[in-house]
């Protein structure tokens, strides 16, 4: 009898899968996306409608399976459970439930992959508009924004520690125009003596925040 995973029907649903992750890759769009998480539903839940009646697997289930997330996975050990199950319910061997763990752990890292870029990619564009509306505001911008910074450069140097610090320019939360404002407004408050004067750079307001606000280099 024919496995149910090589039938033609499920043979064209895996490589409609595939097609479409890869167009996601090379074209990443709302559209792509979706058409990408569709086609992978469908190669997932379609073989279970193409199994004949009285299909039994040729294959045994081993008495307990030993499965290996691939290094670097992202995949929890809940999804290994899931697949071991599944594959004991179908009968499948320890190999084919291996390969099954592998396909997912692919298709999860190609989707995690592009979240992240995504998130690197709204991440970036606010902090451009919080830069630009620190430059933009009438108190801590215009001829104001080298004495905003340097103020709140100051103030972090004496109260925030080197963990803060990185802390607020990996997030881009340094950038915040209340942050910029609250600090620049208690360097305001205090005398010169409890400010930390010395070893201060010069700024540039041609520079976004995240370099003359913390000395970082953007990539």
């Amino acid at each position: 009898m024919v496995d149910p995973a090589q039938t033609p029907e499920a043979v064209k649903l895996h490589d409609s899968a595939i097609t479409a992750v890869e167009a996601w890759q090379a074209n990443p769009t709302d559209d792509t996306k979706k058409a990408a998480v569709d086609a992978v539903t469908k190669a997932k839940e379609g073989i279970k409608g193409y199994i004949p009646d009285g299909y039994v697997p040729k294959e045994s289930a081993p008495d307990k399976y030993e499965l290996k997330l691939p290094e670097g996975s992202k995949l929890q050990d809940a999804h290994v459970e899931k697949i071991s199950n599944y594959a004991r319910e179908k009968g499948f061997s320890n190999e084919r439930a291996q390969a099954l763990l592998e396909r997912d752990n692919t298709i999860y890292a190609s989707f995690e992959e592009q979240r992240q870029a995504e998130m690197q990619e709204q991440l970036k564009e606010t902090g451009e508009r919080w830069i630009q509306e620190v430059k933009d505001d009438k108190e801590l911008g215009g001829d104001n924004f080298n004495k905003s910074i340097e103020l709140s450069k100051q103030v972090l140097a004496r109260f925030g520690d080197e963990s803060l610090r990185e802390s607020l320019n990996e997030t881009g939360l340094g950038n915040n125009p209340g942050l910029v404002r609250m600090l620049t407004n208690i360097g305001k408050a205090m005398s010169p003596d409890q400010l930390v004067l010395g070893g201060t750079q010069k700024t540039d307001d041609k520079l976004p925040i995240e370099k003359v606000f913390y000395g970082a280099t953007t990539n």
